[in-house]
């Protein structure tokens, strides 16, 4: 979805769409698109991204979009990751460890090709920028841009209209976080009871 569809949509829900008198500039609709966008991934993680590595010493730079690592795995199996602490004091055959923004790897990974799985964070530069944004999280989206736009004016009828959005928001997110969790980390439950 383009970022300048966003911003017709948050505009006509606002009731801002006499362009010679905007409440808000493009810019700040920008602005606002893009905390809104970077809360909803830290949260969400809806951005995955996947590259190749050559490992060519044992500790790596992550992307700077990096956000949280999915996995990494060489050619043949999955890598498994330590805590800084532990890394540092046992260096396991094929182990790594993220140190802030590098990836420590064991001796043994030095040379090899990798291949590193993990959410981003975008930002967009301008409103012509694309959002990966999932249709089912959309009115989450929505509702947190305008709830951050309304806090613009100090009036107490858009203070309280901010928090009504807030509150659509925060309803929005817990439904959100609950279908992802059903659909990503509870399929492969099995129940002992025989659908009949």
């Amino acid at each position: 979805m383009k970022a300048y569809e966003l911003e017709r949509l948050l505009r006509s829900r606002l009731r801002d769409t006499k362009y010679e008198s905007l409440t808000w500039s493009e810019n700040e609709v920008l602005d606002i698109l893009n905390i809104t966008y970077t809360y909803l991934n830290r949260n969400l993680k809806l951005l995955a991204k996947s590259i190749n590595l050559l490992a060519r010493e044992d500790r790596l730079k992550l992307p700077s979009d990096f956000l949280e690592l999915m996995c990494l795995k060489d050619k043949e199996k999955l890598l498994s990751p330590l805590k800084l602490a532990s890394f540092i004091r046992d260096k396991k055959k094929d182990s790594f460890s993220i140190d802030g923004t590098s990836l420590r790897l064991s001796p043994n990974l030095v040379g090899l090709e990798l291949e590193l799985s993990y959410y981003a964070l975008e930002k967009l530069k301008d409103l012509e920028g694309d959002i990966s944004l999932p249709e089912i999280a959309l009115e989450c989206f929505l509702f947190y841009s305008m709830y951050l736009l309304l806090q613009k004016q100090q009036s107490p009828e858009s203070l309280k209209d901010s928090m009504y959005y807030k509150g659509l928001f925060e309803a929005e997110l817990l439904r959100l976080k609950s279908d992802v969790f059903r659909i990503y980390d509870a399929k492969d439950l099995r129940s002992r009871y025989i659908k009949v």
